[in-house]
Order: C-alpha cells, then structure tokens, then sequence
C-alpha cells in the first residue's frame, strides 16, 4: 500500500480531514494499482499531496478543452509522485480531482495520455471510488479499524497451551466467487491425457505398452 504525505503548501487550512484525504488518496491509488503497467513512476512508494491556496499561480490554468485558460483544481508531478491541489476542495468535487490527478501520477510511461482520457478514465471509476471512501469513513471508520487492531494485539495474547482459533472467523458475510472449475478427484496426469489430441494419446498409450513389454 502506498503512503501519503501532506505537505501544506502556502496554506495551513484545508476542507478535508486528514483521515479523508489520506482515504481519497489511497482508495484511487489501490483501484487503478490493481491492473498491470499501472504504478507510480521512478519506484516510488509514496504520493506527496501538496495543498495550495485557491489563487495560488503554483495551481496553474487548465491548458486543454473549452475551459482553456480557467483556474485549476490541481495538477501532478510524475517524476516525485506529488500533486497540488486547492485547499478549499471537499467531497464529490475533491474526488474528482484527487482521482483524476492519481491517474496522471500512475498512467503508464510507456502509453500516450490525454485529458480526455484520464477525465474519462475518472468518470468510471469514480461511482466505485466513492462507495469504498463511503463505507471505509462511515461503516468502518480510520477511528475504528485502529480499534480493533489495538484490541487485536493488546487483548488476545494467550499461552500456547490455551490458544486456540476464534470460529468467528467464519461467520458468513455474502462473499461471492466464480472462480475457474476445480476436480477434486481427477488427477493431474487424467487431466493431462485429456487434452491430448487422439493421435498424442494413442502415441502415448504405444510407448506406455513398450516400456511394459
């Protein structure tokens, strides 16, 4: 998992939590990470959130579209992992734009990109994006998932003779898999000889009778 840095820029204040933006940040990283060519440049392990006053020049203009020329949300910097972003950005319009600039820091070097794609690219994902932020601040908040790690390892040392596995471990919770096709019971050489072609398994079932004879 990739670490996040906040660094304040020329501004001390922002509209998220600290606990919303590392969320934000980590949940576009995990979901874009998940495919392959996707990462952040130079190796790094760390994207650096710089936050800026809504003025500020170090923002920059939108250089690109029919907003050519209007002030930016944000803008990112590859090669350090870092983006800027305005300090006074809150829930879906935060999003949008942390997503999009996490897009920018992790396309692949070896790909061409577009604003047209990486804005595409954030409209897709962003539905998927909000439901794990929604559910990760409010049905599990960073408050109490710190909890149960705390109790986890505080509460439940036990000697080795008395240990033993909690059983709610197993407790149903709706997963669901599709998953390849399994055989128990079949064994690797039957699978094998299945899909040889008939010509390959008579060739084989001559050589196994020579090396009988």
């Amino acid at each position: 998992m990739v670490d996040v840095k906040v660094v304040e820029g020329d501004c001390f204040d922002r509209a998220l939590s600290k606990e919303e933006l590392n969320l934000m940040v980590k949940v576009s990283w995990f979901l874009l990470s998940l495919h392959k060519g996707w990462k952040l440049w130079n190796k790094l392990d760390t994207i650096t959130v710089e936050i800026i006053l809504p003025d500020s020049d170090k923002l920059g203009k939108v250089h690109r579209g029919k907003n050519k020329g209007s002030d930016a949300g944000g803008c990112a910097i590859s090669e350090t992992a870092t983006f800027r972003m305005r300090a006074d950005l809150s829930g879906e319009k935060a999003l949008s734009i942390i997503f999009h600039e996490i897009v920018h820091l992790m396309w692949p070097e070896d790909r061409k990109w577009s604003e047209n794609a990486v804005s595409t690219l954030t409209a897709h994902f962003k539905p998927l994006a909000t439901e794990m932020f929604n559910l990760l601040m409010e049905k599990a908040s960073p408050y109490k998932r710190a909890a149960w790690i705390a109790h986890g390892q505080m509460s439940y040392h036990r000697e080795i003779q008395n240990d033993d596995y909690n059983n709610a471990q197993w407790t149903k919770t709706g997963v669901t898999t599709k998953g390849a096709k399994y055989h128990p019971r079949v064994k690797a050489n039957d699978l094998f000889f299945e899909n040889l072609t008939r010509i390959e398994q008579e060739s084989l079932r001559g050589l196994e009778a020579k090396q009988e004879a």
